[in-house]
């Protein structure tokens, strides 16, 4: 399982793209998901085995209920 944080929304859109047409399937959390949708996508995650990756805006501030289940994690971050 891997979290990968990015803050720049044209990488984001990067990534997705990529892992649409990849192997990986994965869930996507922006900062605009919020309640019972952001709950689930965490459940998927946590849960879900063929769910790979969890990518999420840095403005995101989630990362302590995923943790527990994480081997690596990657931050893009640009200045």
């Amino acid at each position: 399982k891997v979290i990968i944080f990015a803050r720049m929304n044209g990488l984001i859109k990067l990534l997705k793209d990529y892992l649409k047409k990849s192997e990986y399937s994965f869930e996507y959390i922006h900062e605009n998901i919020r309640g019972e949708e952001r709950f689930e996508k965490i459940t998927n995650y946590k849960k879900d085995p063929n769910i790979f990756i969890l990518l999420l805006s840095s403005k995101t501030m989630l990362v302590d209920t995923c943790f527990g289940s994480v081997n690596s994690i990657i931050v893009y971050e640009s200045n």
